[in-house]
């Protein structure tokens, strides 16, 4: 914070601020809160920084971040900011509002629903955490946002919840893009510098050191924490003097892509040596007890190898009987279908790297057992064996995942937006108001354009600096303030540029003929623009990059066809930089591969543009199979000549009509859009899922299977050594006709129905609450399905003989490009069978 003219020195600074209480007591409080993560959720702490001093803020040296605006604000401005009563009730109403969301005592969501919960530990691990601007360094993309937006919302409702992740100084990487395509890649610290961090202390007050073995040597890792409201997440950090070589460099950047062993990614590796057993230590080292872990994606499965040497080494537990205990402790949630989502190892790594001293005890030969698959150490196949819950992302990818890892009982949840961090605060204050019933067309239309007219500006800026950075020539720099207009049909294309995301597809499908749409458009003054956006990884030299020049070569084209800067590519995709995009568009595209398996997990940039009343366009897949119906809320389609059609046809005659504003049918869409966000993409939502199928049942389980000195994981450990024996204990009643063939009924809308199973088990000795039951099915050719099946009642208490109940989900087939619903053209018999797991 910078002092007066009048003061000339820090001292005298310090002490005047001591002694204007008024002006003291403001900047204690903005600092405290700049220190939290909170604000990055909270618009209203963002607007009280604007209000001190909008340029300071919004310039590139303090690029919205507390602490440093603090820092380098004059006091003059802030006493003059405080003299303004609309400064004043806004500070007051934020402090207040902070003040009361970080009190322990408060009545939280947690605490009223779920009282049993309120003290219990959660622990949330992620290779990847995008909280806000902060921690951009700290993400590559949906799956980093997703941990950002989890940690928020667990923080919003109240439960003791912790996150662990690494602390990358570089971060993923910096894109710089030349004026003809070419990707290339940039690095620095200066983000991780400036976050709101503070080193964690050992019980002395020294910093806290972890010593983890890897291979036959010890890599040291301090630690940073960061308050996340009232969760708290821990960042481990190898760049430290204790460290050279290739042990200081784990936590540089975020997959970096070395590679050895044929092409396997080797800092990936040890990248997951550190987040899986150094999360352990951590906890040991400060008196943390998890009640139970949710693993986000398996980068972190090497956290069940700590856990299982931490429960031999401090509760006497045998190899066996630590498995069980953390079998039962444990949540894998599966993220994505694709092979580079799932970290695979060279097995004889595997071996040299947990060969210390520290893992002695461990029958390693069995972990590696655990996680073979195809000669290799698949990290997802070792969490699928070890992890008793396991869930997938959306309705579809449940069942893709069911197949992908077929035997195995996996459930799903939605993923989710936080509402409150994504959605503009002109909505955001609109629906303070009012509820989405009530919101009027004009009122929608009117908040979404101011959300569009800050989208434009950003463009305009941001391709301002591109050209200026690439040497273009100035007729090009000045054109760049004038490039996009905010009454224009605005289509946005942003996402990670992998080969099945096809994000070219729009241009490419059939070039000719978007640029004849682009042009006609153009000339009739009724333009479209399109914005694209996203980074190819740097080793990604393949698919990923091409795609990015193949985009530059058609702006070049659509150029010299006199279709002028209607089309642009947006460099360096940030968390920044995607709430314009989702905010201000018109409409969101997505068109991702959907053969041989549905390739899109959930894609949760729609959700964010959903919730902001944009209409989402493209293939139903992922999050948009569930509750998107075409020209309702969405535009889906089978193939981008499909949209071309609805483009020509609907969607440009819908958008622009004679009284400048769009038809009342798109507005509808607009709101209907909306509301489907508000109700089915939050996290609010989400997390409500999680605690009802995940969390409330795995601590329960957690919690008996360690009671009385582990009582029940030892019995357990025992039947699991001696399986044929469990077999004889525990018995399956199944109508004969209930596990034989059956045909489900195909309905007169084009789906079949849900199938619902009874089967009775009788269980003896065995507890029923450390078993699953699962009911095992086959439809047509595809690959068997595990489905979970849920108790309902005891039938008989003398012989534990229980009811279960199992439904197949309905079937909705393909999606037909006629008809534009879903739809199955015949019935498929469906083979049943119950087992026990």
């Amino acid at each position: 914070m910078r002092y007066g003219k009048d003061l000339k020195g820090q001292k005298d600074y310090l002490r005047y601020l001591e002694t204007a209480e008024p002006i003291y007591a403001v900047y204690k409080d903005l600092h405290e809160i700049g220190q939290n993560l909170w604000f990055e959720w909270n618009y209203k702490a963002m607007d009280i920084f604007r209000m001190m001093d909008h340029d300071l803020w919004a310039s590139k040296d303090i690029d919205k971040n507390p602490g440093m605006f603090l820092r380098e604000m004059n006091i003059e401005k802030m006493v003059k900011a405080m003299s303004k009563p609309r400064f004043k009730n806004a500070y007051a109403d934020l402090v207040n509002s902070f003040k009361n969301y970080m009190n322990p005592e408060r009545e939280t969501w947690v605490a009223g629903e779920h009282p049993d919960l309120r003290d219990k530990l959660i622990v949330y691990s992620s290779l990847e955490f995008g909280i806000g601007k902060s921690t951009q360094n700290l993400q590559s993309g949906g799956l980093g946002a997703l941990a950002g937006d989890h940690i928020k919302e667990m923080s919003d409702k109240g439960f003791n919840f912790i996150g662990v992740g690494l602390a990358y100084k570089n971060g993923y990487f910096i894109q710089r893009i030349d004026k003809d395509g070419n990707q290339t890649a940039e690095y620095n610290n200066n983000d991780f510098l400036k976050m709101p961090k503070k080193e964690v202390l050992d019980a002395n007050g020294r910093p806290l050191r972890l010593e983890i073995p890897i291979y036959d040597q010890t890599v040291y890792s301090r630690v940073w924490q960061v308050k996340v409201g009232r969760a708290i997440l821990y960042l481990m950090d190898t760049d430290i003097e204790e460290n050279d070589g290739w042990a200081r460099h784990i936590t540089e950047k975020l997959y970096p892509g070395e590679e050895r062993f044929g092409g396997l990614k080797i800092t990936d590796f040890h990248q997951a040596c550190l987040l899986g057993t150094g999360q352990t230590m951590l906890f040991d080292k400060l008196g943390i007890k998890p009640d139970f872990y949710h693993l986000n994606e398996s980068h972190a499965g090497f956290a069940m190898i700590g856990m299982v040497r931490e429960l031999m080494d401090k509760k006497n537990l045998s190899f066996e009987e630590a498995l069980v205990s953390a079998y039962y402790k444990t949540l894998f949630t599966i993220h994505t279908p694709i092979a580079a989502g799932n970290w695979i190892f060279d097995i004889e790594e595997i071996r040299y790297a947990f060969s210390s001293e520290h893992f002695k005890g461990l029958d390693m030969e069995r972990i590696i057992y655990l996680g073979e698959n195809n000669g290799k150490f698949n990290m997802a196949q070792f969490l699928v064996n070890l992890c008793g819950l396991k869930n997938g992302v959306s309705e579809e990818h449940g069942g893709v995942s069911r197949e992908q890892w077929s035997g195995f009982a996996i459930g799903e949840v939605l993923n989710g937006v936080s509402i409150p961090n994504w959605q503009s605060s002109e909505i955001q204050d609109l629906l303070e108001e009012k509820s989405i019933e009530d919101v009027k067309d004009r009122e929608l239309w009117n908040v979404h354009m101011k959300s569009k007219s800050k989208l434009v500006e950003f463009v305009r800026r941001s391709i301002r600096e591109q050209r200026i950075r690439n040497g273009e020539p100035e007729e090009k720099i000045r054109e760049a303030d004038s490039i996009f207009d905010d009454k224009a049909l605005t289509i946005v294309v942003a996402r990670r540029f992998a080969g099945y995301k096809r994000s070219d597809w729009l241009l490419s499908g059939d070039f000719e003929r978007i640029k004849k749409i682009l042009k006609k458009a153009q000339d009739s003054g009724r333009p479209v623009q399109i914005i694209f956006a996203g980074k190819a990884h740097p080793k990604d030299t393949g698919d990923g990059q091409k795609i990015i020049k193949r985009v530059y070569s058609y702006m070049n084209l659509l150029e010299n066809g006199e279709v002028k800067d209607k089309v642009v590519f947006l460099e360096d995709y940030s968390l920044d930089m995607a709430h314009y995009l989702v905010q201000g568009a018109d409409i969101w595209l997505s068109y991702p591969e959907t053969s041989p398996i549905p390739m899109e997990a959930s894609a949760t940039s729609g959700e964010k543009a959903s919730v902001n009343g944009l209409i989402n366009a493209g293939i139903p897949t992922g999050f948009m199979r569930q509750y998107l119906i075409n020209h309702r809320n969405a535009f889906l389609f089978n193939d981008i000549n499909e949209f071309y059609d609805d483009l020509e046809n609907f969607i440009m005659q819908e958008y622009y009509t004679d009284s400048g504003k769009p038809s009342a049918k798109w507005l509808s869409m607009m709101k209907e859009s909306l509301k489907t966000g508000m109700r089915h993409f939050s996290t609010d939502r989400m997390i409500r899922d999680y605690t009802g199928r995940y969390y409330k049942r795995g601590i329960k389980s957690s919690s008996d299977i360690e009671s009385d000195d582990y009582a029940l994981a030892r019995k357990v450990a025992g039947f699991v050594t001696k399986p044929q024996e469990l077999l004889e204990r525990v018995k399956v009643i199944l109508d004969a006709d209930s596990a034989e063939e059956k045909t489900r009924v195909l309905r007169p809308d084009g789906t079949i129905g849900p199938l619902e199973i009874e089967a009775y088990v009788e269980f003896g000795e065995v507890a029923p609450n450390t078993t699953e039951v699962s009911l095992m099915f086959r439809q047509g050719d595809r690959a068997e399905q595990a489905i979970e099946m849920k108790p309902v009642k005891c039938t008989d208490i003398k012989k534990g003989i229980w009811l279960y109940k199992g439904v197949i989900d309905p079937l909705v087939g393909y999606f037909d490009s006629n008809t534009k619903e879903f739809k199955i053209e015949k019935e498929e018999p469906c083979g049943l069978e119950v087992r026990i797991r």
